[in-house]
């Protein structure tokens, strides 16, 4: 029975060894790849044109709704308001107020889907070098080591950071800071 169970523990180990010996694991910084890709700097350019167009359209609703909220308060100050006015203000700036909230949430919307469509052929673009890159080096599994704080790799070899060859790769040019120092 220990014979047994001896011989077990031997096969298990084996077999994760040699599991282990197939897996080649390597990582890296796809925050940084994305931010540097000339095309994200273009969309970024683009999304913020997006965001000012649409921030411009509801200031517009908004400094007509400040307008009724001083009409409002104007005559609230009077000695003797006109009450009837002063509740259809009241339902106008409420409304207005609806209105704001509604564009908001649509722009935020439009604009979210608007990243997605452009950042699309981006990711597919990095994906595919990442792809042919881990087959060519053999590496079965690429982690991500993002500098924000969300990094699935806590340490790692500097020789398996892929972040500047996927850069070189994509022809990306590398900023002095991210450049390793081997």
């Amino acid at each position: 029975m220990r014979r047994n169970v001896f011989l077990l523990a031997i096969f298990l180990c084996a077999g994760w060894m040699n599991l282990h010996a197939q897996t080649k694991v390597a990582y890296l910084n796809l925050e940084a790849v994305i931010a540097l890709m000339p095309e994200t700097q273009t969309i970024n350019k683009e999304l913020g044109a997006l965001e000012q167009r649409l921030a411009e359209k509801l200031q517009i609703t908004q400094q007509y709704a400040q307008s009724k909220v001083t009409e409002a308060q104007e005559l609230a100050a009077l000695p003797e308001p006109p009450q009837d006015r002063l509740q259809q203000l009241q339902q106008e700036i409420q409304k207005l107020q609806q209105e704001l909230y509604a564009g908001q949430q649509k722009a935020q919307q439009e604009l979210g889907m608007a990243r997605n469509q452009k950042m699309g052929p981006v990711l597919d673009k990095i994906q595919k070098a990442l792809d042919e890159m881990a087959d060519e080096k053999g590496y079965t599994y690429v982690l991500n080591a993002s500098s924000n704080g969300t990094s699935l790799v806590l340490k790692g070899i500097p020789g398996d950071d892929l972040t500047e060859p996927l850069l070189t790769k994509l022809g990306v040019e590398i900023p002095d800071g991210l450049k390793s120092s081997e």
